[in-house]
């Protein structure tokens, strides 16, 4: 029963729910596509942060599959959180950049590269200087066939 469950899991959502959040990201894209074709830079907007998102969760699944693989090593797996990291940046940045020029005055345009700075440092932090975070890594390839009760 238990590996019946494990097999229909992927990346800790259900396949069809995965699927559903895809479409609906994908179709809000068309309609953003849509509404934007007469302006080009609302047009690269929309194209550029569908992209982004789909390799940001392309590396995260990728990570997520590192973790669990004993035989990946370490240096692949910080490559693949450089990646996550970097392709999060250029997400962020993107979108703070047109929030930031929606903002009607000098200070409000502060606070929100201010506020996006700080999560870009927050996310940094997380994913590489907190202390454990490699730990994380050989913890999780070395959990593979253990029950919720011996984790603990």
């Amino acid at each position: 029963m238990e590996g019946q469950g494990r097999r229909w899991r992927v990346g800790g959502a259900r396949p069809v729910v995965a699927l559903l959040l895809f479409i609906g990201v994908t179709v809000g894209f068309a309609f953003g596509v849509y509404h934007a074709r007469h302006s080009g830079r609302d047009l690269s907007f929309a194209i550029v942060t569908y992209f982004l998102s789909v390799v940001l969760a392309c590396c995260v699944a990728k990570l997520r599959q590192l973790r669990r693989d004993p035989a990946a090593t370490a240096a692949e797996r910080r490559r693949v959180r450089i990646g996550v990291w970097v392709i999060s940046v250029a997400l962020g940045t993107t979108v703070t950049s047109r929030v930031a020029d929606a903002m009607p005055g000098l200070a409000l345009k502060l606070v929100v590269w201010g506020v996006s700075v700080v999560l870009h440092g927050l996310v940094l932090y997380f994913l590489f200087v907190r202390r454990g975070a490699e730990r994380c890594d050989a913890e999780d390839a070395g959990r593979g066939g253990l029950s919720p009760e011996e984790r603990v």
